[in-house]
């Protein structure tokens, strides 16, 4: 099997502090307030810095000072959601990226489907024209760039995701899930699922696995840490892709080459979806599905129909995938590539040169990150430019990679390890 998958965040701070001191970019100081938890930041309302938050010590009676306006928030309260979807549900403080520009925006009141706009439920995070994905990237309070972590976890660990509070790790060789807290980076949870662990993927409520020698998907609880419910995608199906399209679960058998559909509430197979080949993974772009193959292109599918649109053909044999909010990214593991794909035109729009044999890519806001499983590396590329900003040495056989909205995560398939690395 060539087989590969894949954030409740505290978004944090580093940012330059009038009057305080700084050390390595980081300001030591009562941010958040002690007492109250709130962060303050000012920003200029005109002039080249329009819109760029500056965090302040408001606890120590700094004040933002003439020609600037100042936004505050709790220190648990912003949460990073990456591309705005109409069929997530938010709630207030939930961060999203909206449009061809990617501008931030933060949501004043729990919505469903209302677009981001400067007012009523949304509103320009950081005033003025709002910030650059690149600005949010920097709001990392409690961070120390200096200080990555290695966790040690269970044996050939592959896919990753994050729940909104843990990122969860498929063991492949151990049959089982490691749940590690962000903030600590331990291991706060072992649970016991199938055979073969493959990917993960989060649904709001519960964390699916798959198990590629089972044919099967457990349902976690990620509260109790317990095994809910098993579903099985059909004898020898091979399961190896989830992915969640805000109503059902998604998940692409590599033996049999289809794709079933799961009701998350009943835990029942509601449909199947011939796409052919050896599926891999799968991606939602908030309307379609868009599954990757080991042996054909990239295959487009309607959720709703459950049938396939088109196929879009590629240089060779797809693995990873990812949706950045406007583009489908895709990774090529013979190819020592990734494509990007414009889902409008279901056409390759570029083509990167990255490392040998990528798998997973994840989109963080700003970059894709793609694991280059054979040199041990991890490409970030610029999701505008379509060029490799970083290459970044990583511990052994590097295979999926998850972000929690501050860092991130990358499984180490043969050191039995996830890398924690600051985006």
């Amino acid at each position: 099997m060539a087989g590969f998958v894949r954030s409740r965040v505290t978004i944090a701070i580093v940012v330059f502090i009038v009057g305080m001191s700084v050390a390595a970019g980081i300001a030591w100081a009562a941010i958040p307030n002690s007492v109250t938890g709130q962060i303050t930041a000012c920003y200029p309302t005109s002039g080249a810095s329009k819109g760029v938050l500056r965090v302040i010590d408001a606890q120590a009676g700094e004040t933002c000072g003439a020609g600037n306006a100042t936004i505050s928030w709790q220190k648990n309260g912003l949460r990073w959601k990456g591309a705005w979807s109409a069929v997530t549900v938010y709630s207030a403080n939930d961060v999203v990226t909206f449009g061809r520009t990617r501008q931030a925006f933060v949501a004043t009141t729990g919505n469903t489907a209302k677009r981001p706009s400067d007012s009523g439920a949304w509103k320009v995070l950081g005033g003025g024209t709002g910030m650059t994905p690149t600005q949010i990237g920097m709001l990392r309070w409690d961070q120390d760039p200096t200080r990555p972590a290695t966790v040690n976890v269970g044996s050939m660990p592959q896919g990753a995701a994050f729940d909104g509070a843990s990122i969860w790790i498929a063991n492949s060789s151990s049959d089982t899930v490691s749940k590690i807290n962000p903030a600590t980076s331990t291991v706060s949870a072992t649970v016991p699922v199938g055979t073969d662990p493959i990917s993960l993927a989060f649904d709001g409520s519960y964390v699916w696995v798959t198990n590629f020698n089972s044919s099967n998907v457990s349902k976690i609880d990620p509260i109790s840490n317990t095994v809910v419910a098993t579903v099985s995608t059909g004898a020898t199906s091979g399961p190896v892709g989830v992915a969640f399209d805000g109503t059902y679960i998604w998940v692409a058998n590599w033996i049999s080459g289809t794709l079933s559909k799961i009701n998350r509430t009943t835990n029942m197979v509601v449909g199947t979806v011939a796409v052919g080949g050896t599926p891999e993974l799968a991606a939602f772009d908030g309307t379609s599905l868009w599954v990757t193959n080991s042996t054909n292109g990239v295959a487009k599918v309607n959720p709703v129909t459950n049938s396939v649109i088109t196929t879009v053909p590629v240089g060779s044999a797809s693995g990873g995938v990812a949706f950045d909010g406007e583009a489908v990214w895709v990774s090529g593991f013979f190819a020592n590539t990734v494509w990007k794909i414009d889902p409008v035109t279901n056409s390759v729009a570029a083509t990167v040169s990255v490392g040998a044999y990528p798998g997973y890519v994840t989109f963080d806001g700003t970059y894709l990150w793609v694991a280059n499983r054979n040199d041990d590396t991890v490409s970030k590329i610029d999701a505008v430019t379509g060029t490799v900003v970083t290459t970044i040495t990583t511990a052994s056989g590097p295979w999926a990679i998850a972000f929690d909205g501050a860092d991130m995560w990358v499984t180490n398939s043969t050191a039995s390890t996830v890398s924690k690395m600051r985006a």
